[in-house]
């Protein structure tokens, strides 16, 4: 008696599908725990930040505080966003150099912004002693 060879294509195709299952739950493992890896730490930055903001307005004027804290963020999400979409490759050094000096430029009026409001307050209470 002879006996058909095992297998055939149809084993065959058998054979691949498990193969192609098992690396496609291998991938997707390996993407479910890049994904916690990545929440963990979005979690643990925005718990950092929140600390250092609440001990610069411990000891520092809310009104420059806050609007550092803005500053800052606003900037580091825009190039955080540029870096990942990668929006500074096509970009000349002139007009980087401008996105940058926009910034800066940014930057400084919310600090003078704090400054000024602190100045106010200074004289009001200038006012009010004098008055009083």
């Amino acid at each position: 008696m002879v006996h058909a060879p095992r297998g055939g294509r149809l084993a065959e195709e058998r054979k691949r599908k498990k193969r192609w299952k098992r690396t496609r739950t291998r991938a997707c493992r390996r993407e479910e725990e890049e994904e916690d890896l990545m929440s963990v730490g979005q979690v643990a930055c925005a718990v950092i930040s929140l600390h250092y903001l609440q001990q610069a307005m411990r000891y520092h004027d809310n009104n420059k505080v806050i609007p550092t804290y803005y500053a800052t963020f606003t900037l580091a999400c825009i190039i955080g966003a540029a870096v990942v979409y990668k929006e500074f490759e096509g970009l000349t050094a002139r007009q980087l150099s401008i996105f940058f000096v926009g910034k800066s430029h940014k930057h400084r009026g919310e600090q003078s912004r704090g400054r000024g409001e602190e100045e106010r307050r200074r004289d009001r209470t200038r006012r009010v002693a004098k008055d009083g």
